[in-house]
C-alpha cells in the first residue's frame, strides 16, 4: 500500500517583516484574511508581524489590520476577521537584534498540539527595502529562525 500525505497543512508561523507597511495592509494580510475565509489555512497558526517601530500593544497593531481590512476588502466576514485577527501579534526587531523575536517564534510554536501533522513550518516575508534583506537574513540565521522555515 502506497504511503499518503496528508492533506492538512503542519501547524505554520507566518513572520511578516514590514508588518506596519502599505504592502501588508493593501495585500498581504487581505490575502491572509481571503485565505483564512476560503479554508485554506493550517489549522493551526500564528502571525507574528515585525518591524523595527512597534505600532503600540498587539491590540493596537490588531486595530490596524482591522481598519486595513475593512478598507481593502469587500463583504468582510466578521467571526473569520476575529479568527485572524485573534492570530496576529507584532513584536519589535532589526537585523541587529532579533532575540525578543525568536523568543515569540519559540513561545508560539509551543502553543502547537502534536496533533500527527509533524514538526510546524514557518514562512518568513521580508516586506522590507532590497539593502535591508541582508541584513535580516543575517539575523534569522543567528536567531536559529531559518529552521524548517521559507522564505518570501
Amino acid at each position: 500500500m502506497a504511503h499518503q500525505e496528508s492533506t492538512t497543512p503542519p501547524p505554520h508561523v507566518l513572520l511578516l517583516f514590514g508588518a506596519t507597511g502599505d504592502l501588508a495592509k493593501r495585500k498581504l494580510f487581505p490575502g491572509l484574511y481571503k485565505l483564512a475565509a476560503a479554508g485554506r489555512l493550517p489549522e493551526q497558526y500564528v502571525v507574528i508581524g515585525s518591524g523595527r517601530h512597534s505600532p503600540g500593544t498587539d491590540d493596537d497593531f490588531r486595530d490596524q489590520v482591522r481598519e486595513g481590512l475593512r478598507d481593502s476588502v469587500d463583504d468582510l466576514d466578521d467571526d473569520v476577521l476575529e479568527q485572524v485577527l485573534g492570530r496576529i501579534s507584532f513584536q519589535t526587531s532589526n537585523a541587529d537584534d532579533g532575540s525578543d523575536l525568536a523568543a515569540a517564534v519559540r513561545k508560539a510554536e509551543d502553543t502547537f498540539s502534536d496533533d500527527g501533522h509533524g514538526e510546524s513550518k514557518r514562512l518568513v516575508y521580508l516586506s522590507v527595502p532590497p539593502a535591508a534583506m541582508h541584513g535580516m537574513i543575517g539575523m534569522l540565521g543567528r536567531e536559529g529562525l531559518t529552521d524548517r522555515a521559507r522564505l518570501v
